[in-house]
């Protein structure tokens, strides 16, 4: 069932109202009257996904999106319901064991399992043999896609951790980088530390924070150095 993001509401909200049907997302309340989505996250009160008298203190345990209408407008908002009621579902693939949501994608960070620092090559293996749904692959994270908030991911992978982390991105000739899936890094990028790439030999992009800096940045690397890494599930075309 479905669960709700803060950057996805208003679009999946705009979507239930298109299609004028009531629909069971992926939220429920507990024996302690709490309300939570499929993957354990608790629901917020009120605005803006519930109707401004929702939840209601009965016996409703499951959630719903329906449309509400006021005025000349339709809006889609969150109701309690009972389970028991047959309605239309949304699905929602999530993220696997491990895996933690960030905007719209799954990441699997290494140093959050202590798993140890290895090389690029041991990464990318590691990445690419993680068990996820059907339909999808892992492989080392990646920066710059559409569906992507870099600022939020520069912030989120180094949460809790400086240290280096090897991304899916690569030189196959001398300076010229490219992410695993063929996009170019221009190496004038702002993304680079100041001094790098390096070129040479340092072959593989590393994610590095800096303190003194308060910044996370790109810079590249011998591939046999060991750090630690980032997965990122991808959905197959």
């Amino acid at each position: 069932m479905l669960d709700f993001d803060v950057n996805e509401d208003q679009a999946l909200m705009d979507a239930v109202v298109s299609k004028g049907k009531i629909f069971w997302v992926g939220g429920q309340k507990n024996e302690e009257n709490q309300w939570y989505w499929a993957d354990n996250r608790p629901i917020d009160m009120g605005a803006p996904f519930w109707y401004w008298d929702e939840p209601n203190e009965d016996d409703n345990t499951c959630a719903i999106a329906n449309i509400t209408v006021s005025g000349n407008y339709k809006r889609g908002h969150i109701y309690d319901s009972a389970c028991s009621e047959s309605r239309n579902f949304i699905c929602q693939t999530l993220c696997p064991f491990e895996f933690e949501r960030i905007g719209k994608n799954c990441y699997f960070r290494s140093e959050d399992l202590g798993l140890p620092h290895v090389s690029w090559q041991d990464a990318r293996d590691y990445c690419q043999a993680l068990d996820v749904p059907a339909g999808y692959y892992s492989d080392l994270a990646v920066l710059g896609l559409p569906d992507q908030d870099d600022y939020d991911l520069l912030y989120r992978f180094h949460a809790g951790y400086h240290g280096c982390v090897w991304l899916g991105a690569l030189a196959e000739t001398s300076c010229v980088y490219k992410w695993i899936d063929g996009r170019s890094i221009s190496s004038s990028s702002l993304y680079w530390y100041t001094t790098v790439p390096y070129c040479g030999t340092s072959t593989r992009v590393y994610l590095q924070h800096s303190t003194a800096q308060n910044r996370t940045y790109l810079a590249d690397h011998r591939p046999s150095v060991s750090h630690a890494f980032i997965c990122q599930m991808f959905a197959k075309n």
